[in-house]
Parts: structure tokens; sequence; C-alpha cells
């Protein structure tokens, strides 16, 4: 069976072993390895710009902590964030999250799909807010 997969940050290491279809998180506290493996929200049939933002701000919430609506702007950070970690080799991103902890995660396939189909086109400049 495939896995989404995220390494941790090191020192101490460690790896999440998630489905291919959960987000992978990783943080360290306190010297101890924290790993999620967190299923999509399901939505039912929405436009391609109203599920981004639904499945996006989920992610931004499940990765940086905090609380987020559906609803609400994807900011440029954000979206950088997003970008990054689809952009790099490993298809994994780091962020810190509310509490200043360093944070790896890797988003599951079907949102990697989403967020290259938006960065490429309407997404970016739809979505984002100034900062």
């Amino acid at each position: 069976m495939a896995r989404n997969t995220c390494s941790c940050p090191n020192p101490p290491g460690g790896v999440a072993r998630c489905d291919v279809d959960q987000l992978a998180i990783c943080r360290v506290r306190d010297g101890v390895p924290e790993m999620e493996c967190l299923s999509a929200p399901a939505l039912a049939r929405m436009p391609d710009r109203d599920r981004f933002q639904a499945l996006g701000n989920w992610a931004i919430a499940a990765i940086a902590g905090g609380s987020r609506s559906p609803g609400e702007e994807i900011d440029h950070r954000a979206m950088a964030m997003l970008r990054e970690s689809v952009r790099a080799p490993s298809g994994q991103g780091t962020a810190e999250d509310v509490d200043g902890l360093a944070v790896t995660f890797r988003l599951p396939e079907f949102m990697r799909e989403l967020v290259i189909r938006f960065d490429e086109g309407m997404g970016t400049r739809a979505l984002a807010t100034v900062d």
C-alpha cells in the first residue's frame, strides 16, 4: 500500500507514516517527536475554488495550529507554505506552529494536485489577499 510519509525535525528525527490520502505532520515538543496522520474533511460537491479554500484552511490549521473557517481567505504567506511543500524535492514542507514549534508536513497527493493547479492558474491571484 502506498504511504504518505514525513520526516520529523532532526534531532530527534523519526517518520510519520500515514495513508496516502492523509496529511502527515511531525512536530518536536520537548525533544519528543509528535506524529499525526489526519484525514481531510469530507466535502460535498463544490466548485474547485471553494474546495481548495476549505481544504487549504483545514491543512493550514492542522499544520500551524489555531482555527480557520473553511471560507477564510488564504493569504500569501499561507499559500507560500503550501506551494513550497509541493515544490520541494522531498514533497515535504516546514512551518512554525502557534507554540513556536518546528513542524514538518507532507500534503496528501490529492491536495498536492490542487495546490499545483491553483498555483499555476487562477488560484494564487483569486485566493490570496494582500499581506
